[in-house]
């Protein structure tokens, strides 16, 4: 995702979720940015919406953070789980 310009970023960020399989799991590491940070390019960090746009229809979010790399230079990183949860079962 973070090759991609905005647009088509945003749209490649929801088409994601069509892909994840029942009771399946997306793992997202990725560069972080504040919405108020000067971005150059590619690659472009990602922001907290669009970390929050993953989790749509049907992916819950189980756990983000806003993490910094240990390692020179400190980086700012995002580490997200995203899971779908298995279709519900009529068994009446």
């Amino acid at each position: 995702m973070q090759a991609l310009p905005d647009p088509p970023r945003r749209t490649a960020i929801r088409n994601v979720a069509r892909l994840v399989a029942p009771g399946g799991t997306l793992i997202v590491i990725a560069a972080r940015r504040e919405h108020t940070d000067d971005v150059r390019g590619p690659p472009w960090p990602l922001t907290s919406d669009e970390i929050d746009a993953f989790a749509a229809g049907s992916l819950t979010p189980v756990c983000i953070e806003a993490l910094t790399d240990p390692r020179p230079p400190h980086n700012p990183r995002w580490r997200a789980e995203i899971r779908r949860q298995l279709p519900v079962v009529n068994t009446g």
